[in-house]
């Protein structure tokens, strides 16, 4: 849970929020929607949630949701399976680790005033903003908001299912206007006149979607558009979509526009892989000319890649960096102020595990960021004035767990922390467990005995650290790092942390494994331009 500093409200770490900045009291509610691709293990246990209405500030209790599987979606780092913790062979049969996420999953479609009017390029802190919690279930997940900023629609999971919601915000009551199925959505977007709402529907770990479009009250939903891999944009007249479409034989992605009902599509700019554009999608600018987009540049020389954001001319295709900052592939969603004066923009930072919101000034393409936590922002959509956005937020807790002789009836908690495990653990030849924990802010790798006490810290400040895995002869702890560069490269070091030693130099080095007999490493690369596996000796 996490309190308001201004309200002094105790607010679910899991929850659809919408806030406002200009000090107003706004009516509270909870109600329980679900969340986001998240999809629990055997034995997934019930959620607690409850419905009220208050006025701020006011003290809530948190919905706390069980699984034998985490139910968020983690930051686009590799995660370790059960599986692989199934079988410690290193170690005596009779123990086997449990990941349970106990998950405070807010999913937070919140509304936020992002920017002071008197100062466009200013960002106004979201310390200094109210919260009005719209859901606490972790129901919850893509979300898009009316011009006019009275409406949220958004997805809610259950049982394996999803759907489309409508919420209005003064009168906090939610209407389902398109029923469930086991398709994904992705991306919802309102029409300019906000009578329609745009989604895309497709087949898990599909990247190729269907677009629809449905009355915001209701009735049958009519298919516009095939094969669409990001949120659509519409242009400021609302007659032209915009959308990221990505080609898999021809090795290509492309910034597509066609009419708003699906009629004269038409490719403005292709680039080819391992450069892309970004699925986050294109966000049109307020003059029409212009599609904004997050990108991904390899650079060949470097043996990395880095994103950016670019402005496309709708007419001829001619591309151009809008900043010259860069970020961690990929770039999410991308929105360009009613003004033109910047844009907003989900992107990972540089050493952490977290998606923030971010601002970028336009012309001159300085960077700063909206939000600044330990919480993980994906989706926005922006008001038709800019004045507020509306953001899925998530933020969870995961912990480890022993069951002796794999009997999960008598699983112990071992651990309480920020996503311990979530991106790699292993057991020692010692007995003692080493994993991942994000409680210092940073994705680090820490040690523990198998009852939980004599907790180490094995790495700190030094970006991202995940992935271990130690050596059958008990000698080092392998790891992936992005300590140098940002790029993902295998580490090696002593099982107390010390004498650290660089194996591989990246770009794209991943799930180290040593060998049987302790000599190599073998690991998958990237670094060929294709997804492989490399082997390097243990001593570099």
């Amino acid at each position: 849970m996490k309190r308001c500093p201004q309200c002094n409200r105790v607010e679910s770490d899991d929850a659809l929020v919408f806030c406002r900045a200009d000090g107003t009291a706004l009516v509270s509610d909870s109600s329980p929607p679900d969340r986001e691709a998240g999809t629990a293990g055997p034995g997934t246990a019930s959620e607690s949630s409850e419905i009220e209405t208050s006025i701020l500030p006011h003290t809530t209790d948190a919905a706390i949701s069980h699984s034998t599987a985490p139910t968020t979606v983690l930051p686009p780092q590799p995660t370790v399976t059960t599986g692989r913790l199934a079988k410690p062979k290193r170690r005596r049969t009779a123990i086997a680790i449990l990941i349970i996420a106990v998950a405070v999953v807010v999913i937070g479609a919140g509304l936020y005033k992002l920017f002071n009017r008197s100062q466009p390029q200013k960002a106004i802190s979201f310390a200094s903003a109210k919260l009005q919690r719209l859901t606490t279930s972790g129901k919850a997940s893509d979300a898009g908001i009316s011009p006019d900023g009275k409406y949220v629609a958004h997805v809610k999971t259950d049982a394996g299912q999803q759907s489309l919601w409508l919420r209005q915000v003064a009168i906090p009551s939610d209407t389902q206007i398109v029923p469930p199925s086991q398709q994904n959505y992705y991306g919802i977007t309102f029409s300019k006149d906000g009578d329609y709402i745009y989604y895309a529907l497709g087949e898990t770990n599909n990247p190729a979607h269907t677009l629809y479009q449905v009355p915001v009250l209701g009735r049958a939903s009519r298919k516009v558009i095939e094969n669409v891999t990001s949120p659509v944009s519409l242009s400021p007249d609302g007659t032209r979509l915009a959308f990221t479409r990505f080609n898999a034989p021809r090795g290509e992605t492309a910034l597509v526009v066609a009419n708003a009902d699906g009629t004269g599509e038409r490719p403005v700019a292709v680039r080819k892989l391992p450069n892309n554009f970004s699925t986050g999608g294109p966000s049109w600018s307020p003059d029409g000319k212009r599609l904004a987009s997050g990108v991904t540049n390899y650079d060949p020389g470097a043996g990395r890649a880095a994103a950016t954001v670019v402005e496309v001319q709708v007419e001829g295709g001619a591309e151009r960096p809008i900043t010259s900052h860069t970020w961690p592939p990929a770039l999410g969603q991308v929105a360009w102020l009613a003004d033109g004066s910047g844009l907003a923009l989900i992107a990972l930072e540089s050493g952490t595990s977290s998606n923030q919101i971010w601002h970028v000034s336009y012309p001159d393409g300085e960077v700063r960021k909206i939000t600044n936590d330990l919480n993980n922002y994906s989706q926005l959509s922006l008001t038709a004035d800019s004045s507020a956005l509306v953001t899925v937020q998530t933020e969870g807790e995961m912990n480890l767990w022993v069951a002796p002789q794999a009997d999960a009836s008598r699983a112990k908690q071992i651990s309480s922390g920020r996503y311990d495990g979530a991106q790699g653990l292993s057991w020692m030849p010692s007995g003692r467990i080493v994993y991942t924990s994000r409680e210092s802010g940073l994705t680090d790798i820490r040690s523990m005995e198998p009852d939980g006490k004599n907790q180490q810290q094995l790495t700190a400040h030094a970006r991202s650290n995940y992935m271990p895995w130690a050596t059958q002869d008990g000698r080092y702890i392998v790891f992936t790092s992005t300590r140098t560069q940002s790029t993902r490269s295998i580490w090696r070091m002593d099982t107390d942390g010390g004498n650290l030693k660089r194996l591989t130099e990246g770009p794209g080095d991943i799930y180290p494994q040593s060998s049987p007999d302790g000599r190599w490493v073998v690991y998958t690369s990237t670094r060929s331009g294709s997804s492989r596996v490399w082997k390097v000796s243990i001593d570099g």
